[in-house]
């Protein structure tokens, strides 16, 4: 019985150990992290967002191989505040990265990224649902602009949802202005058919015309043919004549 209740002390001892030891490693880990988050950060400042990336991708490289030897338990206050502060580090690396990719115009990228963040992270994230409605603004993919419109109207409200404000309104310019161009576009080809029409109808009154005149001198000389033929034979006549004339000189 002793001999059971040392084995379990000393289960309890190792275990307690390997817990110390796994926090020690989660705070290495994240001091490391944050210090590139913080470098990272300071290269968005300067808008050294290619650079700024890079970071930013071997910090999320840290903490997506990271392992603790025991499976990382939130059953104590400790425990709960150091696995909200991973969840934190990890969102605000990915949200700067999206940031990143955006202002490189790596849209797709950009998106993508901020939908993980939405998928996995945070699904009340609203930096990442506004920045994915504007990127999809930005590339003129309107209809998707439109849905996403309609997941924020369903999921925020109140104040939280005068933060897309801008994204709505700026939605509504971009969807006014296609369908100005779409009624524009059809307006000239109309106008352009017209015009084809016309030069059509101008061509065919030519030919018209043309084929009017034609018939007008084949009848002209049908009628007066017998007059052309006289007038042909005395002018043959007098040639004849003059030759004959000067022949004989």
């Amino acid at each position: 019985m002793k001999e059971n209740i040392n084995h379990s002390l000393n289960n309890i001892q190792n275990e307690n150990e390997e817990n110390d030891e796994d926090l020690i490693k989660i705070n290495q880990m994240l001091k490391e992290v944050n210090d590139k988050k913080e470098k990272g950060n300071k290269l968005v400042a300067n808008k050294n967002y290619k650079e700024a990336e890079k970071i930013y991708l071997e910090a999320l490289e840290i903490m997506n191989k990271f392992e603790t030897k025991k499976k990382f338990d939130i059953d104590n206050e400790e425990k709960k505040e150091k696995g909200k502060e991973i969840i934190c580090t990890m969102k605000h690396l990915y949200s700067n990265l999206a940031l990143c990719q955006g202002k490189q115009l790596k849209i797709n990228e950009a998106i993508q990224t901020s939908t993980y963040i939405i998928s996995n992270i945070d699904a009340y994230h609203d930096k990442s649902y506004l920045r994915i409605m504007m990127w999809m603004i930005e590339i003129n993919e309107l209809e998707a602009a439109g849905e996403m419109q309609k997941e924020i109207k369903n999921k925020f409200n109140g104040e939280k949802l005068k933060v897309f404000n801008t994204a709505f309104n700026l939605l509504k310019i971009k969807k006014e202005e296609n369908e100005e161009k779409i009624k524009n576009k059809i307006k000239n080809n109309k106008e352009v058919k017209i015009n084809n029409l016309n030069e059509i109808n101008n061509i065919n009154e030519k030919d018209e015309n043309n084929k009017e005149e034609s018939n007008f001198l084949t009848e002209l000389l049908y009628k007066y043919r017998y007059l052309a033929m006289g007038l042909g034979g005395l002018i043959g006549g007098i040639g004849i004549f003059l030759l004959y004339k000067y022949k004989n000189k």
